[in-house]
């Protein structure tokens, strides 16, 4: 089921999920979130949020497999995606943007706002 302000976190660590999530809903936007990659992919399965915010080391299945996955479903194909990791390699970037996100953002590098600023750049694209 589609939620038009629905986000959906896939993060591990957990400090940064919740500052996340609660700088979200002050934001008025709706949050999901999940801790791994396993998880990520069961939601995705059932639910179909507005934008996804993915971290891409994950405890079990990487962010690169679940940015495949998300790309090679007709249901899930179109929703952008904001990646948010430490990875900051050329090659890393690269090997996401032929995925298809919308945005890399590297964690140290970027406030709250500015990670709400791109979401909402992401959703009105």
């Amino acid at each position: 089921m589609e939620q038009t302000n629905k986000i959906f976190i896939i993060e591990d660590e957990k400090f940064l999920r919740e500052m996340l999530e609660d700088k979200f809903k002050a934001e008025k936007f709706n949050t999901d979130s999940v801790t791994t990659g396993k998880e990520a992919l069961v939601y995705l399965e059932k639910e179909k949020p507005a934008l996804i915010i993915l971290d891409l080391l994950l405890p079990d299945v990487n962010g690169f497999e679940i940015l495949a996955k998300i790309r090679g479903e007709e249901k899930t194909k179109d929703i952008p995606v904001i990646v948010l990791t430490n990875y900051d390699q050329k090659e890393d970037i690269e090997r996401c943007k032929k995925l298809g996100i919308f945005g890399f953002m590297v964690k140290t590098s970027f406030s709250l706002n500015e990670i709400i600023a791109e979401a909402r750049k992401a959703l009105s694209a």
